[in-house]
């Protein structure tokens, strides 16, 4: 990775460590049908970094943890992923 994407990777996720900023980008960024669905008052920054089973560090961009209502009326409890 370049001096460059560093830059831009850094900032990005220490933008996206607010939940306020997750909010408002998820509510600018997201189609409207997506966006009736989440709950945005239940929000949650996950960790980026995980171990696997064989002990190998992962790592993800941003995951962001919220309920969304199902079809059926129900929430679910939804996990997304933003990918750099």
């Amino acid at each position: 990775m370049s001096e460059i994407d560093k830059i831009n990777d850094k900032l990005f996720k220490e933008t996206f460590k607010k939940k306020e900023n997750v909010r408002t980008f998820m509510k600018k960024a997201l189609p409207e049908e997506i966006k009736e669905r989440i709950d945005f008052s239940d929000i949650e920054i996950s960790p980026t970094d995980y171990v696997s089973k064989e002990f190998k560090d992962l790592f993800s961009d941003i995951v962001v943890k919220t309920k969304m209502k199902s079809k059926s009326g129900g929430r679910i409890n939804t996990d997304i992923c933003f990918i750099l």
